[in-house]
């Protein structure tokens, strides 16, 4: 129904939650292939659920980590994931990330940590907060916003 690009600066990658995670790791294993990669709330840091802190813990985890749940960094830890593709002189997207005021302290953290990452590395970043929970509620009213940042990336690529 819609036509799909092949140019990077028009195609971005949105997850939330345990989506958000999976958002940022695809565009942090294929860089190239993305404009911008958008994380709502997302459980950026990996050993969160190994830890037990998420609820993709237990037989989740293992059916995304094996079993014993094992994280292999270069290819499961964001923050290792973008460490490398920065001594690689890779091209990187940009990143928009989102979480609750209200969410988990571990979910939020992890958007701060990736932020303040990736500014030290100056790359292009940004991180929006606000009142809401982990749910559709908040989630819902920053589409609008979200678009029209994905619209001015590929704008400016044009």
């Amino acid at each position: 129904v819609f036509p799909i690009s092949k140019e990077a600066n028009s195609t971005f990658v949105c997850g939330n939650s345990m989506g958000g995670y999976g958002a940022l790791k695809w565009a942090l294993t294929y860089p190239e292939r993305f404009g911008g990669a958008i994380s709502l709330s997302g459980s950026l840091h990996a050993e969160d659920r190994i830890l037990g802190r998420s609820a993709n813990s237990g037989n989740q985890c293992e059916g995304i980590y094996g079993s014993p749940a094992k994280i292999d960094p270069n290819t499961q830890d964001l923050f290792v994931m973008l460490r490398n593709r920065i001594r690689e002189g890779r091209k990187l997207p940009k990143f928009s990330l989102y979480c609750s005021t209200e969410d988990k302290q571990y979910l939020y953290q992890s958007s701060l940590d990736f932020y303040a990452m990736a500014k030290e590395y100056g790359l292009s970043v940004t991180f929006d907060d606000g009142p809401g929970g982990h749910t559709f509620d908040y989630w819902d009213p920053l589409l609008p916003k979200i678009l029209d940042w994905c619209l001015s990336i590929a704008q400016k690529a044009s």
